[in-house]
């Protein structure tokens, strides 16, 4: 919905409203009486609930360091089985996602004014601008305890 917004000229300040509505609620679910978190993680987040643990910041630095050698970000992810700190044994599973240019309307360097100031409004602490296209600009991050 968002990027067809955008894509037919409507104003960007629109399509984060609708951005920010669409992604309401999809932080966790439960299938078959199993919690499952869902996230979107990266090493500069716009909103710092998104801020990634140790294990996704680990990934995250594995999967830019692939990238900026040309590896394509759709052929990356990592699943693996951990024993965490607190004895819980979870399942993990990472896919880097790729800034596309309709992600660089917010995402970019060249962001327009009334946006930014919205953007900042609503995330004070942003670190997630500056980016380029096909730059990793996170990742979805999926943890489901086991135990």
């Amino acid at each position: 919905m968002a990027l067809s917004s955008l894509e037919n000229g409507t104003d960007a300040r629109q399509v984060l409203t609708a951005y920010l509505t669409v992604i309401e609620g999809t932080h966790s679910l439960a299938v078959a009486g199993r919690r499952i978190e869902i996230g979107r993680t990266a090493l500069r987040v716009r909103n710092p609930a998104n801020a990634a643990d140790d294990w996704e910041r680990d990934k995250l630095e594995i999967f830019r360091f692939a990238m900026d050698g040309g590896v394509d970000p759709a052929t990356l992810e990592i699943s693996e089985v951990v024993d965490e700190a607190t004895g819980q044994r979870v399942f993990r599973w990472i896919k880097p996602v790729a800034m596309e240019e309709t992600c660089l309307t917010c995402h970019g360097d060249s962001i327009d004014p009334q946006l930014l100031d919205q953007i900042e409004e609503l995330y004070p602490a942003d670190e997630a601008t500056g980016y380029f296209s096909l730059e990793m600009g996170g990742a979805y991050s999926v943890r489901i305890p086991l135990n």
